[in-house]
């Protein structure tokens, strides 16, 4: 199966422009295939409602509709979403025919402010495309390891985060993406996006796609791009039987008081 990373610089209040240029740049992508947005690839990053309003959200969806029907292909990515009073960081997946899966971040960063204005999301969510097994994530999920485990009993294929990582901590997106597909036995693919926001912070891009193995397939540079490759599933599964890791998992386990050890004093 065929997967299509597209990095690009979203600007702040010029939504119409943003899906204009994403539509520019995935000319060309093949039916059949799934193609993945950074997070609030409509929008830039934003931190309130003031600059928002309903029409925004409904004219994202409808044209990420338009566009998984007119190419014929599943298309993923984030946005923000109204949702009593606050907001939602909600990535939101269409295909041809109009149906959609949706997930809501679940770690919202808080550093950052996004935890005063947004609810957090609750429940994981994985979608089939095709023969692939997809689960969805958002950003700041990457440093929380657990929400990407396996379930032994349903292994998902590909996990996608779609971000705004910034530039001051690329190399830690680096090794987590690459430690993710490492632990999980699964592609990962992180879609970033490139320029400045309305906030000063700089993203330098740096979308990947990488392997069951941890061996980076794809990674792009700072510029605006759209990267493709195939997921070759069979290899995958075959890696997994080799080496069935993730079914040796124990989840039934607790953690004990800490033992104090002491050491001699020294001088």
């Amino acid at each position: 199966m065929k997967l299509y990373l597209i990095q690009f610089d979203a600007r702040p209040a010029e939504t119409e422009q943003n899906l204009d240029r994403i539509a520019f740049m995935m000319k060309g992508v093949e039916p059949g295939s799934m193609v993945f947005l950074p997070e609030m690839f409509n929008t830039s990053y934003v931190l309130s409602a003031e600059t928002l309003n309903s029409q925004i959200e409904q004219d994202a969806i409808s044209w990420m509709q338009q566009k998984a029907n007119l190419h014929q292909i599943m298309m993923g990515g984030s946005m923000p979403i109204f949702d009593s009073g606050k907001l939602r960081n909600r990535w939101i997946a269409f295909d041809p025919e109009g149906n959609q899966a949706t997930y809501d971040k679940i770690h919202l960063f808080k550093p950052g402010g996004e935890g005063r204005n947004y609810n957090a999301g609750e429940a994981l969510v994985q979608c089939k495309v095709g023969d692939c097994l997809v689960r969805p994530l958002i950003c700041y999920d990457l440093r929380f390891p657990f929400l990407s485990f396996q379930d032994a009993n349903e292994p998902y294929d590909l996990l996608v985060y779609a971000a705004n990582w910034p530039l001051a901590r690329i190399h830690q997106w680096k090794q987590l993406l690459i430690a993710r597909a490492i632990e999980n036995q699964v592609y990962v693919a992180g879609i970033n996006r490139t320029g400045v926001d309305q906030y000063g912070n700089v993203y330098p891009g740096s979308s990947m796609l990488v392997d069951y193995a941890g061996n980076v397939v794809l990674e792009a540079g700072s510029e605006e791009t759209m990267l493709s490759a195939n997921l070759d599933l069979k290899s995958m599964h075959h890696y997994r039987k080799a080496f069935p890791f993730f079914t040796d998992a124990v989840h039934n386990f607790t953690i004990k008081p800490a033992v104090h050890l002491s050491l001699p004093l020294t001088k």
